[in-house]
Order: structure tokens, then C-alpha cells, then sequence
């Protein structure tokens, strides 16, 4: 199926223009961005918008060794497929987390939930402190989202891409937004990195084999 290009905007004409349009479906990607981490192998095809997250439970295994093969196979090919998706580093997770914690109304909620990021495993005591306090879960889950969706811009960009999605337009506009960025001229395309299992970093390596252990 052909990539039809992405819908012109007023104020990201500048950007847009110059990027080359990929598949995916943004409302997937923003949440595979938002749940990635070091060992969740989260990958995205832009050639046939197809995203890959490893399952929980005991299928975890098989569907990390079936992934490997995919992409042992797509390294026989020349072209773009699959590409790894960048993961937000613990440390910038926490302190988003505690700007977030810092800017609520001092209370029993803002006191729990800062003992649960100085706790030893701060990021489950937050995500288990916030299940009972569903008000402030929705907002966290809004700012995790729209944090996602600003890496996923970012990283488009990095690449010279836009989305064949209609609603990346908006997007890219918040991301002006937030950035304040001024385009004087085209994005410079890069092309992003084939991670093929046989070139993956020691971390991610690591990370595939203790699924075995």
C-alpha cells in the first residue's frame, strides 16, 4: 500500500515539507514510545507501520527469540525495516516524575507519593502508589503521553520523517511549540540505524539472553 503524504499545516509547513513521509499509526506510537524501556524491545517498521513490544508473562521468551529471527532476516535485505525505539533513561523518567510530584497541593497524595520515589525501586512504589489515587493517575498518564509523543517527534525529525498519519501535523506543532523552535531552513535527513539482532548493543544483548535464564 503506497505512503500518502502528510496533511499540510499552517505552521509546520516549514518542517513538513521537507520530511520524508513512514507508516505508522500515531496514537500506537506515542503509547509504544510511552511504555518503552531497556528490555521491552520495542521496534516500529516505517515502511509498514507495524510495532513490536515484547508481551508479559510466559510468551516473553518465545516472542523475543521469534522478534530476533525478523530482524536476523531483515538484515538480508537492503532498505529501511525495523528500527529500535529510543527509551526515555531511568534518570530523566525520575525527575519527571518528582517535577510532577513537586507541583502538587502539599498533602497526604504529594507525601506518599515522594516517599515512593525515594524508596529502593521508586518507579514500581510510584506506579503502585498511584493505582490508588485515580485522579492523579489519569493526569500522570496525560504527561507521559504527551512526553512519548515529544520523543517521537524528535525522532522522526532526527530521521527527515514524517508520519503518513493526518494528526502528525498537530503534533509536530506542539513540538514547535514546546521548543520554540524556528526552522530556517529543511530538516537534514538521517537515516535511522538498523538494529538487526547481530548489531545490538551489550545492554540490549544482555537484556535478551536473561529472558532464557
Amino acid at each position: 500500500m503506497p505512503i500518502e503524504p502528510v496533511a499540510a499545516h499552517p505552521i509546520a509547513d516549514d518542517v513538513a515539507g521537507a520530511l520524508v513521509p513512514v507508516a505508522g499509526d500515531l496514537a500506537a506510537l506515542i503509547e509504544l514510545f510511552a511504555d518503552a524501556t531497556a528490555v521491552s524491545m520495542s521496534h516500529w517498521n516505517p515502511v509498514t507501520g507495524e510495532i513490536f513490544q515484547l508481551p508479559a508473562g510466559s510468551r516473553r521468551r518465545a516472542a523475543a527469540q521469534a522478534f530476533e529471527l525478523r530482524l536476523l532476516a531483515q538484515a538480508e535485505h537492503v532498505g529501511l525495516g525495523w528500527v529500535e525505539v529510543p527509551f526515555q533513561e531511568s534518570d530523566a523518567a525520575h525527575a519527571q516524575a518528582r517535577e510532577f510530584v513537586s507541583g502538587l497541593v502539599a498533602g497526604r497524595g504529594r507525601a506518599t507519593l515522594l516517599r515512593a520515589l525515594a524508596s529502593e525501586k521508586p518507579f514500581r512504589a510510584y506506579r503502585a502508589a498511584l493505582r490508588l489515587m485515580p485522579s492523579l493517575a489519569r493526569r500522570w498518564q496525560l504527561l507521559v503521553l504527551a512526553e512519548a509523543e515529544r520523543r517521537l517527534v524528535d525522532f522522526c525529525l532526527a530521521n527527515g520523517w514524517s508520519l503518513a498519519d493526518e494528526r502528525f501535523a498537530a503534533s509536530l506543532e506542539r513540538w514547535l511549540d514546546a521548543t520554540e523552535h524556528e526552522p530556517q531552513g529543511p530538516v537534514a535527513p538521517k537515516r535511522s540505524e538498523l538494529r538487526a539482532a547481530a548489531a545490538l548493543s551489550i545492554g540490549r544483548a544482555a537484556s535478551v539472553r536473561a529472558l532464557d535464564a
